[in-house]
């Protein structure tokens, strides 16, 4: 019985494709998951009370919470981008050269737009300046 021969790329695109639809799996959860941790961020606050060491606090705390909101805002941006890379199947594909970007980069930072050595450059010009 002669087993069917499957070429080598079939074998390579069908696994890539199963690792980016774990990727997007992954994506969405953590979307859903930074979405509902902002709105949390968001009603935080609330009343410390009237001494002006407390408004401080409070202050401060109100600060953080809006870093913290806006780094979510960010990310889940990111995410929202790269969904839209898979979805054109633009997603691997460098920005900056045009080249594949390896699986390992993809699974590991999961909304990498650009190789390792084009991500490097741009984060040399971004010390530079």
């Amino acid at each position: 019985m002669l087993m069917p021969t499957v070429s080598k790329s079939a074998g390579q695109r069908k696994l890539r494709q199963q690792v980016v639809e774990e990727i997007r799996a992954k994506l969405l959860k953590d979307r859903a998951e930074l979405a509902n941790g902002r709105g949390g961020i968001m009603d935080a606050g609330g009343d410390f009370g009237k001494d002006l060491g407390d408004h401080s606090v409070v202050s401060l705390s109100q600060d953080l919470l809006f870093q913290k909101a806006q780094t979510a805002t960010e990310q889940i941006r990111a995410i929202d981008e790269t969904i839209a890379r898979i979805d054109d199947g633009t997603f691997g594909i460098c920005a900056e050269c045009g080249g594949p970007i390896p699986v390992k980069r993809l699974q590991a930072v999961r909304t990498a737009q650009c190789c390792c050595e084009c991500q490097g450059r741009r984060e040399g010009l971004a010390r530079r300046r």
